[in-house]
């Protein structure tokens, strides 16, 4: 397929998202994403702040054991148990100690150590100090002294908690990024493991920062290579954590520069590790989120079919990412949306429908938003299987707010398609009650795509079946709402509502009209009589008062702007 009938078949599909149009389009999927990230930040560091406790750390280490990844990080059995307590106070001497020739090996280790265990405490480390106080470039020189891998690991875990902080641009300035990928091929699998524990979250803190890491030569081929040979369950995760740090964030990275991490994550999607299988999809998700371009490299790397099957996995944590990145799919070109479908995604998403976490439903509407706006077999496809149309319509009439407006989108697109059978099959599942529901909400945009649906309903109604339909919204309270829309401060809510009054529940024609009002003469005088013919037929005079009292309103509300967050991971040993 050539680059402009792609782009072609895109813009044509972003069209026919009713109501909406493509910078929305984005827009929501980016706040979506926010919202998700966002949770699964904070969710990994309350985790891993909550089980790097002293006494928890302390305990560990006495008892001899190694701390796996969810519980702080690599090495934990050699270290803190009989150590003693350093505070903010302590970070000059501890500078001191830690330059070159200040003392011996074991005390420069001690040093280090005491910095990263200041560090690591769970509220308000004292990064500012151990800053002023002139440390980092000393950490930073310790990466590399190769005579002492404890120092060069307590070096690393200092700086993975300073990068975890609002100083990660520090930890760059100071040079930093090089050795850390240097040690990634270092043969201590707990210094590999802490050293890409920072340079995750570095590329995680923002754009800029990802680009340097990626930018730094053998910084990828060094993380890939811990991937596929991992000496530790722990170094596999964060290595495949760091990862997706890599492939987020906008604008988004060179997707020529990650290619070679595409075969790699297509066989973390086999491993049976949930913590592995969610970052691996976060990735593909970060990376299929864009252009035509973008969704067929992800496509093409063949992933598409284990993300098909993940649909069914028991954590709902694998399940969200594996799901946003098939609706990533389907919003590129038709063919890309037909290679979902052929591997049978539809069954699933009517499971999903019906899934406890109120964001998975969510994004099973939002996927078949974008199918419905495909070709007719696509829509065909969505509007045939059994029960799925039916319940979409069942979340827009009684689901939590979120998922309405998704399944909102589903509706209108399927109703707006011009399809005399499809607005039927609507209708008869009593679609019609439930997008009257809709014009009571607050949000404007999600009014105007019920507005667009019921236009398109009352239209084939009126041409095919003398307007049953219409009456059908009118019991279900929609004329109410349509005329208390009369009063909406968003001047398109205002427009539409009224277009559908004049339409559907108007005012008689112009001729009829025109005879009402036309003056009279009486009893051959000269004198003209006005509404003769009201006084008549007062029934029909009280009945046309289509638009008697409108009155517009001023435009409403603001797009806000999605802003980027990024996901950091403290390692606390206090």
């Amino acid at each position: 397929m050539s680059s402009q009938t792609s782009s072609s078949s895109m813009q044509k599909r972003r069209d026919i998202k009713a109501g909406v149009d493509p910078t929305d389009l984005r827009r929501r999927r980016a706040d979506t994403a926010l919202s998700l990230r966002k949770q699964k930040k904070e969710s990994g560091l309350a985790k891993r702040r909550n089980t790097m406790s002293s006494s928890s750390s302390a305990a560990a280490a006495a008892a001899g054991a190694t701390t796996p990844h969810s519980a702080g990080g690599p090495g934990a059995a050699q270290l803190d148990a009989a150590q003693k307590a350093v505070s903010a106070a302590d970070v000059p001497d501890l500078t001191r100690a830690l330059a070159v020739g200040a003392g011996g090996p074991a005390a420069r280790v001690e040093a280090a150590r005491g910095l990263r265990k200041v560090l690591s405490l769970e509220t308000d480390p004292p990064v500012a100090e151990v800053i002023q106080a002139g440390a980092m470039p000393l950490l930073v020189l310790c990466l590399d002294e190769h005579s002492s891998t404890d120092l060069q690991f307590e070096a690393a875990w200092a700086l993975t908690n300073i990068a975890s902080t609002c100083k990660t641009d520090a930890v760059v300035q100071h040079g930093a990024v090089p050795p850390l990928v240097r040690n990634l091929r270092h043969h201590n699998q707990d210094l590999r493991e802490q050293c890409a524990w920072c340079l995750g979250n570095i590329a995680g803190d923002c754009a800029e920062l990802r680009n340097v890491v990626l930018g730094t030569p053998d910084a990828l081929e060094g993380l890939l290579l811990n991937v596929v040979q991992p000496a530790t369950p722990s170094l596999l995760r964060n290595c495949v954590w760091a990862l997706s740090n890599m492939c987020r964030g906008k604008p988004q990275p060179d997707m020529a520069l990650l290619a070679p991490a595409l075969p790699v994550l297509l066989k973390l999607l086999s491993s049976d590790d949930s913590e592995v299988l969610v970052d691996t999809c976060w990735a593909l998700s970060y990376l299929s989120d864009g252009t035509t371009e973008r969704i067929e490299t992800v496509i093409s790397s063949g992933v598409a079919r284990p993300l098909t099957a993940l649909l069914q996995h028991g954590d709902s944590n694998v399940v969200t990412p594996a799901l946003r990145t098939l609706g990533n799919f389907v919003t590129g070109s038709d063919a890309q949306t037909q290679t979902v479908l052929d591997l049978g995604v539809l069954p699933h998403l009517q499971s999903l429908l019906r899934h406890p976490k109120k964001n998975i439903r969510k994004e099973a509407c939002w996927t078949l938003s974008n199918i419905v706006a495909g070709t007719s077999p696509q829509m065909a496809s969505v509007c045939d299987s059994p029960g799925l149309l039916g319940g979409v319509i069942e979340l827009l009439s009684g689901d939590v707010w979120e998922v309405q407006k998704e399944a909102n989108f589903v509706i209108s697109n399927v109703a707006t398609a011009s399809d005399a059978s499809r607005v039927r099959q609507l209708v008869n599942l009593e679609a019609i009650p439930a997008l009257s529901s809709m014009l009571d909400r607050a949000d404007a945009k999600a009014i105007l795509v019920a507005l667009d649906a019921i236009s398109a309903i009352f239209a084939l109604d009126s041409e095919d079946n003398g307007l049953p339909w219409v009456q059908m919204f009118d019991e279900s309270g929609g004329l109410d709402r349509l005329e208390q829309l009369q009063e909406h401060e968003n001047r398109a809510v205002y427009d539409k509502a009224i277009e559908i009054i004049e339409r559907f529940y108007g005012c008689e024609d112009d001729d009829e009209e025109d005879a009402h009002v036309a003056p009279t003469v009486v009893d051959g005088a000269s004198a003209f009589s006005f509404g003769a013919a009201d006084a008549a037929t007062p029934s029909k005079a009280a009945s046309s008062t289509c638009g008697a009292e409108m009155n517009s309103s001023p435009c409403g509300g603001g797009a806000g702007i999605p802003i980027f967050g990024s996901p950091v991971r403290a390692l606390n040993f206090a």
